[in-house]
């Protein structure tokens, strides 16, 4: 696609075809960078739209969804009540104080006793099984949040491996396209010429 720049050495002209391709390369990027905002911005106009139910919806799908539900989750034993399903803002406030205690290393006694109050009066149990059950969940949380932190710097790794083989190729196919446009060389999928079948 680039037309040749006849006063250059071969060489010079060789470099200027891979920087096109690297152009080309980086334009790629930058658009699908762009889709992907656009496709952003739309989903999340459109929740905003749904209202407070899509809200609660996106929340139970999140990282901590399952952990929070086994340790707000009530007991059969517990008066119907109180086996109603916890609010979202509940659900909220012990995800928040989960989140803080796995950033600051440790889970305080403070914010242990409170997990322990409220999953004790949720379900029933005795403080004792409660604190052992925020315990157990504490653990469980920290397990996940930490896979899900592998899995982005594999992500991460697996992206950036894969733009730099794209940035390679397209360094290498341009200028293999600037040797074919300027030999006359027609574009083909194969170089091996087909036989020819005689009578």
């Amino acid at each position: 696609m680039r037309k040749t720049w006849g006063e250059g050495s071969p060489d010079e002209v060789t470099f200027r075809d891979g920087m096109h391709g690297i152009v080309v390369w980086s334009l790629s990027i930058f658009v699908g960078v762009l889709l992907a905002s656009l496709m952003g911005s739309t989903t999340t106009l459109l929740g905003a739209h749904v209202g407070r139910t899509s809200q609660y919806t996106s929340e139970r799908t999140s990282m901590l969804a399952p952990s929070v539900d086994a340790l707000v989750r009530g007991s059969l034993s517990v008066t119907p009540s109180i086996l109603a399903p916890a609010n979202g803002d509940l659900r909220d406030e012990v995800a928040r104080v989960l989140m803080a205690s796995l950033a600051s290393g440790q889970l305080t006694p403070t914010d242990r006793a409170y997990l322990a109050h409220v999953v004790s009066y949720r379900s029933g149990v005795s403080a004792v099984e409660a604190d052992k059950r925020v315990g157990e969940i504490y653990v469980e949380v920290g397990r996940v949040v930490d896979q899900s932190r592998k899995a982005v710097v594999l992500l991460g790794l697996v992206t950036t491996t894969a733009l730099l083989f794209g940035l390679a190729a397209a360094w290498y196919a341009a200028q293999r396209g600037g040797h074919h446009r300027d030999n006359n060389i027609p574009a083909k999928f194969s170089h091996h010429p087909r036989p020819e079948i005689t009578a």
